[in-house]
């Protein structure tokens, strides 16, 4: 094994303590080390700005080396005049001691070589690079590259470089250096302090012990930036202090947003040779970056400038950014234009900015931004653009009616009769207004305005407001009783908003064409809409504003309720927390009906999560029908099995009034009431007839859950072949939607069905099984004592109640107005049907079950 072999397997293998002392091992550069040695070429430089760990790098991997057995040649402050000399020591020393490996095994580091100015730097890397070849590497390091080192460094070949951006701590790394202090972060403290610093190490040191003595680290690093005390100081006495003042007055001019332009510089700043400046800056790595697109200042640099800004002169301060407001705006660029406003502080700025960008940003989704700008509002200005605004946080759902109409009264007040509009604000009011409609006559009434000429003059300016009334136009067709048509229409709208980068549109024009296919009964179409949205956002997750995030991830959330695969329940519960701080308006129902609707099937004890089911139908069933409509059986089949025949038909009733009467769902729970009573004969031939005349249902699953159920009832009477053409339908549904969920509801009733079926159906067998394994991974695991499925009736729910507390068959024979051999008889029965034999267990496991 050669030197330099040796070298690199020392440094691959050194298995180093997380942290020695406060210093964190960072094996990902050591690996850098270990890759410098083991190439063809043994050299390395680091330039990095002030505080980044260079200098502790490479003590670092100093002491690492001579572990390893290697000599280190260290040099750094006075000796860096003297680097020649060093060297040439170095190399008499070898040619003295002849077949010694002295120099052969020494590494030689020299750092801070930016201290060094001209000749003399040149001077000293031209001796490194003579040394090169009698040593076993090479490491140059500085926080810039000294002028007229680039060319000699540049030629020497095969030159590893690493940057600040390398030295940056990582998650992990981060995570190291607070165990190394004792400090218990979380995961969303440590993301937010990464965010903050960038991974600058002196900022991450300084934070980690100051969050260690916060008696609230999550309040605390919100508060932590380049203006604290210690931080600050650093940065002043190392990184602007060596900035001339022409220098610093354009650094402190600009410094109004991460990432400035040129010409925004130029314009903020006053100066024509504001790009030289802040270029010399950027080549001494004083913690900001240029590329193509202009200049980037990390975070901790920015918010020190900008607080020190604004301690000096508020005023001063403030027009900076409505310069930039100003320069954004005549670019068209409004989100940038509005943050500036936000940053400016002055309210017809933000204004200003609504008026003209705020449907634009609505339907590209920038929906925090938007809520920041009305919140920075006074709440007594309601110009017609906030209402508007305010609509369209809401839409297309509206569940707040009430709240809906009082903005839909204080928009359309706007609209006098016979007076035309040059108002795009209020066509967006009238277009949001078409998605209310609730006879034939308001849609046809709405459509007319919306295509009246006014309106149509202000859609031929604005592609944005166009697509929005196309999307009213379309629903309003459907409504009226031309599906195929509107679901055209919107899919254009969807193409077309895709590419004008409206993204949160493209997903409005999908949530109105997925329920218009639903209800004409086009459920491929309906699920390939949705596929389609999830498949645009999972291949760029990370640029898409939150509601269109949160939108995703509902449809991808109901799509896995669907197929009875497991859902992504932490980020449904991450959208309803988010909810509760506006931050995804209009997501928070759905995300709940999504996340209780899985646990009505999973769950040993469904009762919470059908309480949970019952409030948000009773709460908001009107707005999202659609959604309830998926669990209409499993709910009532659940209320007749733990509460009895009476409670299940009040939910049965809201089912009815919710979804329509003679829909195939209300038909289903018809059925579900009836059985096994000889009610069912007609319950049963009224559901046939609604699955042959294609009545309205609301979802996919509603016929699947119809022909399971239908395949019960013929079980139940004896007729098995009727049982399995039945189910046989319901399996050949499930594979052409898609939809697996209907076997799951009833406590696995369909999955049962095809268990005892296995092997009969032909070409679907394999389909089958699917479905089976699929339902069985979700049903919870059933106790000993279960409910061999005949449900309690009134009266049994009535004495089950009773028999947790303490007292006798007497005391309950009386306060049920019943005989004691009445109470006994009800009691005998409930412990049959429960499966136990005495009283204790009942209680046991009617409260596993759920019914106490």
């Amino acid at each position: 094994m050669n030197e330099h072999t040796q070298l690199h397997a020392v440094v691959s293998s050194s298995g180093r303590a997380p942290c020695v002392g406060r210093v964190v091992a960072r094996p990902r550069l050591d690996a850098t080390l270990g890759t410098l040695v083991a190439g063809s070429s043994h050299l390395m430089t680091i330039w990095s700005a002030a505080g980044s760990g260079k200098t502790t790098l490479l003590g670092q991997w100093a002491r690492l080396l001579t572990d390893g057995g290697f000599s280190v040649v260290m040099i750094s402050g006075e000796s860096l005049e003297r680097v020649p000399d060093i060297l040439s020591g170095l190399a008499a020393s070898d040619r003295d001691r002849p077949g010694q490996t002295d120099a052969s095994r020494s590494i030689v580091m020299v750092d801070d070589i930016h201290l060094l100015a001209g000749r003399a730097a040149k001077a000293a890397v031209t001796a490194l690079l003579n040394v090169l070849p009698s040593v076993a590497g090479v490491i140059i390091a500085g926080r810039y590259q000294p002028v007229g080192t680039h060319a000699p460094l540049n030629t020497a070949g095969g030159l590893a470089v690493l940057r600040t951006a390398d030295l940056a701590f990582t998650r992990v790394e981060l995570n190291a250096l607070t165990e190394c202090h004792s400090v218990c972060l979380d995961d969303v403290v440590l993301d937010v302090l990464l965010r903050r610093t960038e991974g600058w190490a002196i900022a991450v040191a300084l934070a980690v012990p100051w969050l260690k003595e916060s008696a609230d680290a999550r309040a605390a690093v919100l508060g932590f930036d380049g203006d604290h005390r210690a931080v600050a100081d650093y940065l002043v006495s190392e990184v602007l202090e060596s900035l001339s003042v022409d220098e610093r007055f354009v650094l402190a001019t600009t410094a109004i947003r991460s990432d400035v332009p040129l010409e925004l510089a130029s314009y903020v700043s006053g100066l024509p040779n504001a790009g030289e400046l802040l270029h010399e800056i950027c080549q001494r790595n004083s913690l900001m970056i240029e590329d193509s697109e202009g200049y980037h200042y990390h975070p901790v640099l920015l918010s020190f400038l900008q607080a020190d800004a604004r301690r000096k002169n508020v005023h001063d301060f403030a027009a900076a950014h409505t310069k930039a407001f100003t320069w954004f705006y005549a670019r068209e660029d409004g989100a940038h234009a509005l943050e500036e406003a936000l940053a400016s502080g002055r309210g017809h700025n933000i204004q200003s900015a609504l008026d003209r960008f705020g449907l634009e940003l609505m339907l590209a989704g920038e929906t925090d931004l938007i809520d920041r700008a009305m919140a920075a509002l006074p709440t007594s200005a309601a110009p017609l653009a906030l209402v508007a605004t305010q609509l369209l946080f809401e839409a297309p759902f509206f569940a707040d009616s009430t709240r809906a109409t009082h903005l839909f009264e204080e928009a359309l007040a706007h609209d006098t009769a016979g007076t035309p509009t040059q108002e795009p604000w209020l066509a967006v009011a009238l277009a949001l207004h078409c998605l209310v409609g609730t006879t034939h006559h308001s849609y046809e009434a709405r459509l007319r305005r919306l295509r009246s000429a006014d309106i149509v003059a202000l859609r031929r300016k604005s592609l944005a407001l166009d697509l929005l009334a196309e999307v009213a136009e379309a629903w309003c067709i459907g409504r009226v009783g031309a599906p195929a048509d509107a679901l055209l229409r919107l899919r254009e709208v969807g193409i077309s908003a895709d590419r004008a980068g409206f993204g949160w549109l493209s997903l409005m024009a999908a949530s109105c064409a997925a329920p218009l296919a639903t209800l004409s009964g086009r459920w491929e179409l309906a699920a390939a809409i949705e596929d389609q949205v999830i498949v645009q956002l999972s291949a760029h997750p990370r640029t898409q504003p939150g509601r269109v995030r949160s939108s995703a991830t509902i449809i991808s959330a109901v799509r896995s309720y669907r197929r009875c695969e497991a859902m992504q329940t932490e980020e449904l519960d991450a959208l309803i927390a988010a909810d509760a701080h506006r931050l995804t308006p209009g997501a928070r129902v759905p995300a709940i009906a999504a996340r209780t609707g899985a646990r009505l099937d999973s769950e040993a004890n469904p009762r919470p999560a059908l309480e949970t089911m019952d409030r948000l139908m009773r709460d908001h069933g009107v707005h999202y029908p659609q959604l309830f409509a998926v669990v209409a059986l499993r709910l009532v089949s659940l209320h007749l099995t733990l509460d009895g025949r009476a409670e299940a038909q009040e939910r049965a009733a809201d089912v009815y009034a919710l979804l329509g009467d003679d829909s195939v769902e209300s038909e289903t729970v018809r059925l579900a009431l009836a059985l096994p009573t000889r009610r069912g004969d007609a319950a049963e031939e009224s559901l046939l007839a609604a699955l042959h005349n294609t009545a309205r249902s609301w979802h996919a699953g509603a016929p699947i859950g119809a022909w399971i159920l239908l395949a019960h009832a013929a079980e139940l009477r004896g007729s098995h072949s009727e049982a399995d053409i039945r189910l046989t339908h319901a399996v050949r549904l499930a594979q052409r939607f898609d939809v697996l969920q209907p076997f799951a509801a009833r406590g696995g009733e369909g999955a049962t069905l095809l268990t005892v079926r296995s092997g009969r159906f032909g070409p679907l067998d394999s389909f089958a099984a699917q479905v089976q394994a699929a339902v069985h991974s979700l049903l919870p695991a059933q106790p000993e004592q279960s409910s061999p499925g005949v449900p309690l009736t009134q009266r049994e729910h009535d004495i089950l109640n009773e028999l947790p507390v303490h007292q006798s068959v007497a005391e309950i024979a009386r306060k049920q107005t019943l005989s004691v051999n009445t109470v006994k008889t009800h009691m005998r029965s409930i412990y049959q049907k429960l499966g136990v034999t005495d009283r204790s267990d009942a209680v046991s496991t009617a409260q596993i079950l759920g019914l106490l």
